[in-house]
């Protein structure tokens, strides 16, 4: 004859393995049978015996129940409370039948979710830790749950702000990559840099906003930008002011000579970027003794934008132009006169010059000579300038 063996879960009758039919037994013959190990539950009785098996008997049957209730945990990473919160911070499931609701990472202002991770290794990235994923990380290789600890994990949000920039115009643009950037929330993972890209350029005088279009973080030459969460990113400012202007005239002396004293050359004139200037004209000019300054005017050169430029009345500055006084003399004498009184006024127009030549082209000097009483003389003399 035979007899069968059956495992079924206690009051519902389940069948939790397959059972098992014996050939060819002895009718009348003792029978012991030892329960098959089902994990996750446990045997009502581990042996039976039939003492005598005939056909009344000849069922052999071991009833299990499921075992106590196994606690799954949802934990933020310690020393991070103050990042984020779970939504569940545990739940009991049955070890065999039971479906875990999994949990939800939420991050507080400033911070982002990074994983979920069991014993420092990452199941998820998800903030919404699925009924599927705990199942497939907290049970053990017999398919039955055992306490396990789902451990969310949180970082600060990197805040990147885009550096503010002035400078003088120098006819170069100011670039966002000139001015950088600064981190103001999160840090970088020791070894790990950023490469940003901006938006933001000035050339002319003016400014405009700096703005971070991306950020990539490098560890080596590996892309590891997703394991990080950036705020948004805040703008900068890049600032262009005018570029200070000095312009020297220069100074010149001459001896008169009637003819005009200029000085158009050896100007300093600095501030101005490569390839930029002006263009300077209508100087003045001295023609007799005295001193004059010598202005002058400008207008720009071309390609130059006057608006690029700080140029103050203050840092124009006039050299002198000094024409002196001839310093040779020039020596009229009037010749004697003589004759016996006679109650009539002695003249003459007889005189001797020295020192005429040093008289400038287009200069005459005019002499007249008179008596005024009987016995006085007088000498008038005249240098009439070319005009």
């Amino acid at each position: 004859m035979s007899y069968t063996v059956k495992y079924l879960e206690k009051e519902t009758n389940k069948v939790l393995h397959a059972e098992l039919v014996k050939q060819n037994v002895k009718f009348g013959s003792k029978v012991t049978e030892t329960a098959v190990d089902i994990p996750g539950y446990t045997v009502d009785g581990n042996k039976k015996v039939v003492e005598k098996l005939n056909y009344a008997n000849n069922v052999i049957t071991f009833y299990y129940t499921e075992n106590q209730l196994v606690k799954i945990q949802y934990q933020v990473a310690d020393g991070q409370n103050t990042m984020g919160s779970v939504t569940r911070p545990y739940e009991d499931v049955k070890p065999v039948t039971g479906t875990p609701v999994g949990s939800t990472a939420n991050a507080n202002e400033g911070y982002s979710f990074v994983n979920w991770t069991v014993n420092g290794v990452e199941v998820s990235k998800e903030q919404v830790l699925t009924s599927d994923v705990v199942a497939a990380h907290a049970k053990n290789r017999e398919n039955v749950f055992v306490p396990t600890t789902f451990v969310a994990n949180f970082q600060r949000k990197l805040v990147l702000k885009a550096k503010d920039a002035q400078k003088p115009y120098d006819g170069k643009a100011l670039t966002g990559a000139d001015a950088g950037y600064e981190i103001i929330g999160g840090q970088l993972q020791a070894g790990d840099r950023l490469e940003v890209t901006y938006s933001g350029s000035q050339k002319d005088v003016g400014e405009t906003v700096n703005h971070i279009v991306r950020a990539v973080v490098y560890r080596g030459e590996d892309d590891v930008t997703s394991q990080y969460a950036f705020a948004p990113f805040q703008d900068g400012e890049l600032k262009v002011i005018p570029a200070t202007v000095i312009m020297q005239s220069a100074s010149a002396t001459k001896t008169y000579d009637g003819t005009p004293l200029t000085k158009t050359d050896e100007m300093v004139i600095t501030g101005f970027a490569d390839g930029e200037g002006v263009v300077c004209d209508d100087f003045a000019s001295r023609t007799d003794v005295g001193d004059t300054s010598n202005t002058f005017k400008y207008h720009a050169a071309s390609g130059t934008k006057l608006s690029n430029y700080d140029i103050k009345p203050e840092n124009i500055q006039y050299g002198t132009l000094t024409v002196k006084p001839i310093t040779t003399p020039i020596v009229v004498t009037a010749s004697k006169l003589s004759k016996v009184y006679d109650g009539k006024p002695l003249t003459g127009e007889t005189y001797a010059v020295s020192g005429d030549e040093n008289l400038v082209a287009g200069d005459q000097l005019v002499v007249n000579l008179a008596a005024a009483l009987p016995m006085l003389v007088l000498l008038q003399i005249k240098l009439l300038y070319a005009k």
